[in-house]
């Protein structure tokens, strides 16, 4: 769906039928990086790991997904806003996504 330049964040997204539309958050750039999500009125601290994809699940019609991506030292320098939002129109999902970026 979208990628930072050098595709060290990758973001793809699935429709997994009956459970909503799956977000994935790969992270290429060798270091754990520290994010904040906000999925409706949930707010959680994570990690996004290096050897696994982190996944976001959005069930209803309308909702987002906000990820703030954090700074790890050498590695990873940037500030990262993702904002995803997903649509069911006609029984069919219809995401969009933007990603902002800034140095520190």
């Amino acid at each position: 769906m979208l990628s930072l330049p050098g595709g060290i964040i990758v973001v793809s997204v699935a429709n997994t039928v009956g459970a909503g539309v799956q977000l994935s958050i790969h992270n290429a750039t060798g270091v754990g990086l520290p994010a904040v999500q906000a999925v409706g009125s949930t707010t959680t601290s994570v990690t996004l790991r290096t050897t696994q994809d982190y996944v976001i699940t959005l069930t209803a019609s309308g909702e987002q997904a906000h990820i703030q991506i954090f700074p790890s030292g050498a590695a990873f320098r940037d500030v990262v806003t993702l904002i995803v939002s997903c649509e069911n129109q006609s029984g069919l999902p219809s995401v969009v996504a933007q990603a902002f970026t800034g140095g520190v």
